[in-house]
């Protein structure tokens, strides 16, 4: 959103699910709207193509064979459309993607490439702050360290499960809502896992 309307003013929304939860996401797209003095259209453009060409470019980066990468994109256009169109969307989650992406190769690299533990913590904090902060959903990243729990990683399962809460905090704090950001993903979380 350009303006400072509230999401109820623009959107039906079911009670207790009125917080704007891409708080960090929409705070960039106003400062690239009135920094570059841009219309709408060009701002739905910039948001689609970069995010698109984000997640293009840091996952033939992290690609271990930059060709498995286009080939894999190819393949889920003929198989499954719609993942491919949902890196086209423009939103936020994208960006959710793409710190996934850094993630796995961080905390799933081999030994022999193995990066000391600080620069691991803190590149995941930062991203993963920055993920809090532009797309919300920070409980999807739990996956990660349950991976990790799963291939009996007791160690970094804890370590990567310390940097999503803390990161969540951090996250939460920067949207200058914590409260309201913290009660809306516990609200919405309780709501999709029990239904009510």
């Amino acid at each position: 959103m350009t303006s400072n309307q509230k999401w109820s003013d623009v959107l039906v929304i079911s009670p207790g699910l009125e917080s704007d939860h891409n708080v960090g996401w929409h705070r960039i797209l106003h400062w690239v709207y009135s920094t570059f003095w841009i219309n709408k259209d060009q701002l739905l453009c910039f948001s689609v193509i970069a995010l698109f060409i984000l997640f293009n470019i840091i996952g033939t980066r992290l690609s271990p064979n930059k060709a498995a990468w286009t080939i894999i994109l190819i393949l889920m256009f003929f198989f499954d459309r719609s993942i491919i169109l949902r890196t086209m969307l423009g939103r936020p989650f994208i960006f959710s993607n793409i710190v996934t992406l850094i993630l796995l190769k961080l905390w799933f690299i081999d030994s022999k490439e193995e990066l000391s533990r600080l620069i691991i913590y803190s590149i995941s904090i930062i991203l993963l702050s920055l993920a809090v902060w532009i797309h919300g959903t920070w409980y999807t990243f739990l996956l990660l360290p349950m991976a990790l729990l799963l291939t009996s990683q007791i160690k970094k399962t804890f370590e990567l499960t310390s940097c999503i809460l803390l990161s969540t905090v951090i996250g939460a704090f920067m949207t200058g809502e914590f409260n309201e950001f913290l009660h809306f993903h516990l609200f919405f979380l309780r709501k999709f896992i029990t239904g009510n």
